[in-house]
């Protein structure tokens, strides 16, 4: 087996979380597929309708990993339900039943404050 090389002009790869690492070590392996595919259809997409200009929503449904070869229907529900709770992936509700997930990412400009050692440096 062999990788598709990263050059190219339509080549369209994957950048995964810093902490994947540690979902693939202390994760289920169905856990990791759906957080993995949601992943794979949100990232490097450009998306108009975005504050940030990229895909942050993606609608999948249960059905698309068993489509797929990924998970079966059950698996794949069980696992999203997993990863939402745990604080993986965000899910918010489109009709009936069809949902969008996003990968919920840490807030990085909400610094927290800096401690107060002394009360003196804070009345100048």
């Amino acid at each position: 087996m062999s990788f598709t090389p990263y050059y190219g002009d339509d080549k369209r790869f994957l950048m995964t979380p810093p902490e994947f690492d540690l979902v693939l070590d202390f994760e289920p392996l169905p856990v990791i597929k759906v957080i993995h595919e949601v992943l794979r259809q949100s990232v490097g997409y450009a998306d108009k309708n975005s504050p940030t200009g990229r895909r942050e929503w993606v609608k999948l449904s249960f059905w698309h990993f068993e489509r797929r070869g990924i998970l079966s229907h059950q698996a794949a529900k069980d696992a999203i339900d997993y990863a939402v709770d745990k604080g993986y992936l965000l899910r918010r509700r489109l009709g009936k039943q069809q949902w969008d997930y996003a990968v919920h990412y840490r807030t990085v400009d909400i610094v927290p404050p800096m401690p107060v050692e002394n009360f003196s440096n804070c009345l100048s």
